[in-house]
């Protein structure tokens, strides 16, 4: 699900992508992951970038929904 602005925020974490593949998602409270991988899906999104963004989330518990 992608917002107009490019926001996303999947897993509990807000994330804004580029079409260059670089990524930013804020950790509300803690601090920012950067990322940059450039295969994109349709959206234009980090193919590897969400994929690791999940994958952090899931594993450290950082959803803001939790």
């Amino acid at each position: 699900m992608k917002h107009p602005a490019g926001l996303r925020c999947g897993w509990g974490l807000p994330a804004k992508s580029g079409v260059s593949g670089a990524m930013l998602s804020v950790i509300p409270g803690q601090g920012a992951i950067g990322f940059y991988s450039p295969p994109l899906d349709k959206e234009g999104n980090s193919v590897g970038g969400l994929f690791l963004l999940e994958q952090i989330a899931k594993t450290l518990r950082l959803s803001v929904f939790d």
